[in-house]
């Protein structure tokens, strides 16, 4: 039987130590670069000191560039500071055996590797100042992603001086960087594009189709230079847009999407985004003229973090939107993209103040039964937001009831999961009856009672007779019941009846 390993519990204190400084950030980071999965706190505090110990002088610690960075605070001091890093997600715990030793969280790499870079550069570029000898036996079987941010700071900086450096480099090269570093040489000299900048990742958002996207990948069409492409409809499910600009994008990663004001948005953000023309086939990585970010990404006041929240799961779902989801791919892309306006435009359900929802129906003469129109319109909680018109619906029934329309705006707002706010019918007196009233000897009175348990709270009805938006919706519900439009769906209401036992 195995030996039992009882590991050693880590308990971090990080004193009065609220924020770190990027500076102290930038040190701390550095300076675990020799004890990564080897050493824990305790060896790290004493680098950063500028002990003597064994254990730092043993493994030619104090030429670490952080040594003795904390020389003038206590070791006590010190680790207030490390642990600090540590809750902040920069480094993680690992075990080796039973003692635990740190490691670099995703973050922390990121920061200690752009620091690597800029040492990397300073060190190349005082070699190209002298003229040589080039001497680079320090970026030999060097981590790759470093490499490139090296090639992407000289790159940058434009001295055709360094041309001579990368031919003495890329000798003894493999064969990706090799071609990387004559990608920066052509670029250098003038006599090839201006090479795009390398990205670890590469987030594909959902407006882009996955077919469209490994097809423009098989014809070069997108030829960006990133060590991983990630779906967000995957990875992120339910994210809102301005959440993947504030939160999965940064200068080592890049967007892919068909979204005009996403992409514009991101651009205002600073960050990196590629726009993907899905009927012309095209991609450019400059702003679109004439769109402007609406919504959420255009809010002059800023939203907190607590009223946005940061979806990596997708939604609960009730039994009642099971039930009622469409049935067929069409309907349920057109869903998806309603829901996804809606929640990128406003952040979230808890960025929505109220939702006013018109109905009115119509006799269908020519067809027979009746034709229910149904408008919903959604305001904003805060954030110098404007009110959206946010969807619009128009139902065919082969029967005139009533109760069929409260249903259909019901069966609307669940599939849009818009149950948890504030809701508000103004239905047209002159063909409709509050639900108690429509209900009496309707075979939908059960359905409908049903469905209204979905939502809190529970919506207000208001008796509405004349106005603007009714107006409006009976003037839409009389020119398409004039016309043959596609616009008009058939009512499912019998098939939700036949299967809803199941979902109970």
């Amino acid at each position: 039987m195995p030996k039992r390993t009882f590991k050693q519990p880590v308990k971090l204190d990080p004193g009065d130590v609220k924020n770190l400084s990027q500076e102290d950030l930038v040190a701390i980071l550095r300076g675990a670069e020799n004890l990564i999965g080897a050493g824990g706190r305790n060896l790290l505090c004493k680098i950063l000191k500028g002990s003597s110990a064994k254990e730092v002088l043993e493994h030619g610690m104090q030429n670490n560039p952080s040594y003795g960075y904390y020389s003038d605070h206590s070791v006590e001091e010190i680790s207030h500071y490390v642990d600090r890093a540590i809750l902040d997600g920069y480094f993680e715990i690992a075990y080796s055996g039973k003692l635990p030793t740190l490691v670099y969280s995703a973050k922390g790499l990121m920061i200690e590797m752009n620091t690597i870079a800029d040492e990397w550069f300073n060190t190349c570029a005082a070699m190209v100042e002298a003229g040589g000898p080039y001497l680079m036996v320090f970026l030999k079987d060097c981590n790759r992603q470093t490499v490139f941010r090296l090639l992407d700071k000289i790159a940058e900086d434009g001295n055709k001086r360094f041309i001579p450096f990368l031919e003495a480099w890329k000798g003894n090269e493999v064969k990706k960087v090799r071609s990387r570093i004559n990608a920066v040489i052509r670029e250098l000299e003038g006599t090839g594009p201006k090479i795009r900048k390398h990205f670890d990742i590469c987030f594909v958002d959902e407006s882009v189709d996955e077919f469209v996207f490994y097809r423009l990948r098989m014809n070069d069409t997108f030829r960006q230079d990133c060590d991983q492409y990630l779906f967000i409809k995957d990875t992120h499910p339910g994210i809102q847009d301005i959440e993947i600009i504030r939160r999965l994008l940064n200068d080592r990663s890049c967007l892919l999407s068909a979204d005009r004001a996403l992409h514009n948005a991101a651009l205002n953000h600073g960050r990196f985004s590629f726009f993907l023309d899905r009927e012309a086939a095209t991609i450019t990585t400059q702003p679109l003229e004439g769109i402007k970010p609406r919504g959420i990404l255009s809010a002059p006041e800023p939203i907190s973090d607590k009223v946005i929240s940061f979806s990596a799961t997708p939604q609960e779902t009730s039994r009642c939107y099971r039930a009622v989801y469409p049935d067929t791919p069409t309907r349920q892309k057109k869903m998806r993209t309603k829901r996804r306006r809606i929640r990128n435009y406003f952040g979230g359900n808890a960025n929505m103040a109220h939702a006013a929802i018109t109905l009115s129906t119509l006799p269908c003469q020519n067809r027979g039964g009746q034709l229910t129109g149904i408008r919903i319109r959604i305001t904003a909680l805060s954030g110098g937001i404007k009110a959206l018109d946010a969807c619009e619906l128009y139902v065919w029934d082969k029967e005139s009831d009533p109760l069929a329309a409260w249903c259909h705006a019901l069966i609307l707002m669940i599939q849009l999961q818009l149950t948890d706010i504030p809701i508000e019918f103004f239905f047209d007196t002159y063909c409709l009856a509050p639900p108690e009233e429509a209900g009496s000897g309707s075979k939908w009175s059960s359905l409908f009672a049903d469905l209204l348990v979905d939502f809190t709270p529970e919506p207000v009805l208001t008796a509405c007779p004349k106005g603007s938006l009714i107006e409006r919706l009976r003037s839409k519900l009389q020119v398409l019941k004039r016309t043959e439009t596609n616009e008009i769906v058939d009512s499912d209401l019998e098939k939700i009846a036949r299967d809803w036992p199941s979902f109970k």
